[in-house]
């Protein structure tokens, strides 16, 4: 929805550019608060379903580092919210993207000279993202329509 601002003078045009900074300052703090508050779960929900999706032992070990880290870009061109799903391991992080993938890489028995590729169940973190995905995008609609009606009201 359009929003039409009259500026009359160089006074008014100084206070309305102040405004539209200030305003824009705080929409990105909001839309990180709301990105936040909107992911928190996700995490939780991945860790709870992580063991249908990955082999027992491996399991636990996976989601003891488990993180999702929300990013906010409000730049030209690049505009929008990214999720990370990230895991530390022993020496580098783990292939979070190859196990949703379905491809698990591990040593055999522990001997860290040989390594084979073992097939799993895919989208252990895909699957419960869907399932959160229109929460996430609603509660982020509900703080830009809240930004509208400000800006609106003046």
């Amino acid at each position: 929805m359009p929003v039409t601002v009259e500026v009359r003078g160089q006074a008014e045009l100084r206070d309305a550019a102040r405004d539209l900074r200030k305003e824009r300052a705080q929409l990105r703090q909001r839309l990180v608060d709301a990105t936040l508050h909107a992911v928190r779960p996700l995490e939780g929900l991945i860790k709870v379903g992580a063991p249908a999706f990955l082999p027992s032992g491996y399991a636990p070990v996976m989601v003891r580092t488990l993180k999702v880290t929300p990013s906010v870009r409000l730049s030209r061109g690049r505009r929008g919210v990214s999720l990370r799903v990230h895991a530390k391991g022993q020496k580098e992080q783990r292939d979070v993207e190859a196990v949703d993938l379905g491809m698990l890489r591990h040593p055999v028995f522990g001997n860290r000279r040989r390594w084979v590729e073992q097939g799993i169940t895919p989208e252990f973190v895909t699957r419960p993202f869907a399932a959160m995905k229109p929460r996430i995008i609603s509660e982020l609609d509900d703080v830009l329509d809240g930004m509208r009606v400000r800006i609106e009201r003046g």
